[in-house]
Formats: structure tokens, sequence, C-alpha cells
């Protein structure tokens, strides 16, 4: 996701800030602070709390790029499952719709409306399909509720070969719809625990780099300052990725209408090549013969 990778970029500049320039920002810190000790104070091991950041910080990213990427495997499988859901449904529907047209066929509208066991169109929905499957497979094992004792008796063998491909193909859309179910389930468990993580790596980001910014400030080091300053609109993200990124549509906005500017001097030009000058609008036409 965009979000995930704006703030990896974001996670990896302030870890390899706080690692790089640990040591020169401890030591100016040490000179600034140094005057101020009293008798029997000694100053902190800044150079491992620059680390220890590090490694905060460092173990929030991790755990929300797992976080990412169990909700891109969620996607994905929730995805294979509605194309097979969605193939499932299309088998059973055509086979529904080619028992309408053989019962029809065979007994005529009627015992063949009852022998289906619905009226009205077979539908697209898998969960109201399945239900009309149902029907259908309960009527035609039990034709003596909707067929003459002769036909019932005639159809016997025939009703059952064709409930049997009809069961078989209603029991797969079944499987494959709770399957389907599932994996929804679990793609939406995955988003939400995706959005906690980020949530809690914001939330150790901000203060972090915040508090990096401002070390750095007041060791002299407002260029290693600007470069951790963390975006205040958006959180998890540096204020400089930010300023490039406000900054790219504009100059690609700006580049086409530079090209559409006409050069200094082309209007001139085109003066000088279209407009013919005082004496040449005044002298006569030589006519030849």
């Amino acid at each position: 996701m965009k979000a995930v990778l704006e703030r990896k970029k974001a996670a990896a500049t302030v870890i390899a800030a706080s690692r790089r320039w640990a040591a020169s920002a401890a030591e100016a810190l040490g000179e600034l602070l140094r005057p101020l000790l009293r008798e029997g104070e000694t100053l902190p091991d800044l150079v491992i709390l620059f680390e220890l950041l590090a490694r905060l910080l460092e173990g929030h990213w991790r755990r929300l790029e797992a976080a990412d990427q169990g909700c891109c495997r969620a996607r994905e499988l929730r995805g294979l499952w509605l194309e097979k859901l969605t193939v499932a449904t299309s088998e059973l529907r055509r086979m529904m719709v080619d028992l309408r047209a053989l019962l029809r066929g065979i007994f005529g509208t009627g015992p063949a409306r009852r022998l289906l066991g619905f009226t009205g169109k077979t539908s697209y929905d898998p969960v109201s399909l399945g239900r009309q499957a149902g029907y259908a497979i309960d009527r035609l094992r039990d034709g003596a509720q909707t067929l003459s004792p002769a036909a019932c008796q005639a159809s016997t063998g025939d009703r059952e070969s064709w409930a049997r491909p009809v069961e078989r193909a209603a029991g797969v859309l079944e499987r494959t719809r709770v399957s389907a179910s599932l994996a929804g389930k679990q793609a939406e468990a995955a988003a939400a625990e995706l959005k906690r993580a980020r949530a809690r790596f914001d939330d150790v980001f901000v203060p972090i780099a915040g508090w990096l910014e401002a070390t750095y400030r007041v060791a002299g080091r407002d260029e290693r300052a600007a470069a951790v300053r963390p975006s205040r609109r958006r959180p998890g993200v540096l204020l400089a990725d930010e300023d490039r990124r406000h900054a790219q549509p504009a100059k690609a906005a700006a580049e086409p209408e530079a090209r559409r500017r006409p050069k200094a001097g082309s209007d001139r030009l085109e003066q000088t090549c279209e407009q013919p000058s005082a004496a040449e609008a005044t002298a006569p036409v030589r006519r030849t013969a």
C-alpha cells in the first residue's frame, strides 16, 4: 500500500539518521551541556539513547510491514475464492437452466414448474441459486407429488439421473461459498490489524522524529534536523518527503506552460515575416508580358 511505503521510507530515514549522526550529535550536546553539570553529575550516554530509539522505531516498522503483507495475502486469497465462487455459480445456473428446458420439453410447462419447486427466473445469487437447486432435487426425487402415477413410474430412473449432477454442483457451490465467506472475514480482520499497526507506528514515529529534530537543533545541526522533521499534517511522513511530493505535480504542470510560452523576439520575427514594409506596400506592382 502507498501509505505503508511512505512510512517505510520515513522510518528508514529516521533510523539511519539516528545511528549515523548519534556520535557527532552527542559530542555537540556534551560540549553544550557539560558546563552546566554540578558536582557529582555526569552526562548520560546519548549514543545508546539514539540507538535504543532507532530499535524502538524499527520494531514498530517490522510489525507494520508484517501486517501489510498479511493484509495483501488475505486480499489475494479472498479474490481467488471469489473467482471460484463465480465459476461454481455459473456452472450450477447453467445446469438449472438446461434442466428447466429439459423438463418443459418432456412434461410440459406446468409439471416442469412443479418439479423444479420454484417459479420465476433462475437466480444469479449463490445463496438463492443453492436454495432453488435444493427445491429441484427434492421434487425430482419425490415425483409422486407433482406427476401422474404413470409419468412418475416411467421417469423414476431419469429423475434420479437428473438430480444427481445438480446435487453435486450444488454441493460444490455451497462449499465454495462458505470458503469465500471465511476468506472475506479473514481479509477484513487483516485490514483491521493493518490499521491498528499503522496507528501504533504513527504514535511512536512522530515523537521519535520530533525528539531527533529538537536534539539536532539544540546541537546546532539544523540541516540534519530538517531531514528528520515530521509532518504535522500527515502522521508517519517526513516534512521533506511531503514537500517533494507536492512539488512534483506543480513542476509537471509548469513544464507544458513553459513549452507553450513563445520565445523572446518571436512575435517581432513573425511580424517581420508576415507584414510588408511601408515601401513594399506602396510600390506599384509590375506586370509581366
